[in-house]
């Protein structure tokens, strides 16, 4: 769990934040440090399934604490085109050789929903 500064999420998200700390504003967010799968296993759709449950957590945690975000750092634009195929967005520094990116709780929220 960390805080983010509005500044560095993009604008077409930002009308969704209720959450701000002291005189900057900020949003609460829950950041993934570290998935990856072996160079033998990868494409065979481990990535997804390990996400999947990854995402799965998030959104118990999203429902109960109000959270705005699932942050990470793509290791590199091969990987952050993955992520991008799940529903995350870029934000922070646009030509980041190591981009971040943030799925939208409500994403999540209003998906899983949808398919209860």
């Amino acid at each position: 769990m960390k805080m983010e500064s509005e500044s560095a999420l993009p604008q077409e998200h930002r009308s969704l934040l209720r959450w701000y700390s002291g005189s900057a504003k900020m949003f609460p967010v829950m950041h993934l440090r570290y998935v990856a799968v072996i160079r033998p296993l990868q494409r065979q759709g481990f990535g997804t399934v390990l996400m999947g449950a990854a995402i799965n957590d998030f959104y118990e945690v999203a429902v109960r604490t109000g959270i705005f975000a699932l942050t990470l750092v793509a290791i590199d634009q091969k990987t952050a085109d993955f992520y991008h195929q799940l529903g995350f967005v870029n934000f922070g520094e646009l030509n980041a050789t190591q981009p971040s990116l943030l799925l939208p709780a409500l994403s999540v929220i209003s998906l899983r929903e949808a398919l209860a």
